[in-house]
């Protein structure tokens, strides 16, 4: 019986490591994801973000990974994030962006396309099942919304539309589920050169509008 066992126990330990040299020896040519989660943005009628009293809405994308090499990927990502203003906004504040004919309320959504270089941090596909990875692209981000201005004592609902480029900032981890399939979490930061995607220009503390992403994320590798 005892003999048995240890012949179970060294085969087993045989197929870990014919697992764990799969994973060495093999290539990745080709990622496809998809990933999902809450998003927000800093804008000028979108809440104060030091007292994150901002409306969190969802966002989705999914996108193809061409690896140049095991550490250095081509990633092109296209998706979609819900947005809307926080309309907690005092009376006289309100007023006063009337005056100067800027909104005080929007929502509507964000369609964006990027390319990124993406790098993996450590030693992918081989026998650790961790990974995380960065990296800093540049895109296309498209606003259409409805929008709404105090104008003598009025107020005027209008559909709008902003077009920018951003430069998108995202920091992800992943973990191997086996040879092809692997999930995580990733968080995406979008430098806009638009301050004009909420109806309200002029206001925010920092400068334009900006996109925020929290999502998890899951990814299929195919090999040469």
């Amino acid at each position: 019986m005892k003999k048995n066992l240890w012949i179970l126990f060294f085969l087993t330990c045989l197929n870990l490591d014919g697992l764990a040299q799969g994973y060495s020896n093999k290539t990745p040519r080709h990622s496809l994801f998809f990933a999902a989660g809450p998003g927000f943005m800093y804008a000028d009628n979108g809440g104060r973000l030091s007292m994150l009293d901002f409306k969190t809405r969802p966002t989705f994308d999914a996108g193809y990974i061409y690896h140049l090499t095991p550490k250095l990927g081509i990633r092109a990502t296209l998706g979609t994030q819900w947005l809307q203003s926080n309309t907690q906004v005092p009376d006289r504040t309100i007023e006063k962006w009337g005056e100067r004919n800027q909104a005080f309320a929007f929502s509507g959504n964000a369609y964006y396309f990027d390319i990124m270089p993406e790098i993996t941090i450590g030693d992918p596909y081989k026998k650790s099942p961790n990974r995380f990875y960065g990296g800093v692209g540049l895109g296309i981000l498209q606003v259409y919304r409805t929008q709404q201005t105090l104008i003598a004592e009025n107020i005027i609902t209008k559909d709008a539309f902003t077009q920018t480029a951003y430069f998108p900032i995202r920091f992800g981890y992943l973990r191997q589920l086996n040879l092809n399939w692997s999930a995580g979490a990733e968080g995406s930061f979008f430098f806009t050169l638009s301050d004009d995607l909420d109806g309200n220009v002029g206001y925010n503390t920092f400068g334009n509008d900006y996109l925020f992403q929290f999502k998890l994320a899951i990814r299929r590798t195919l090999y040469q």
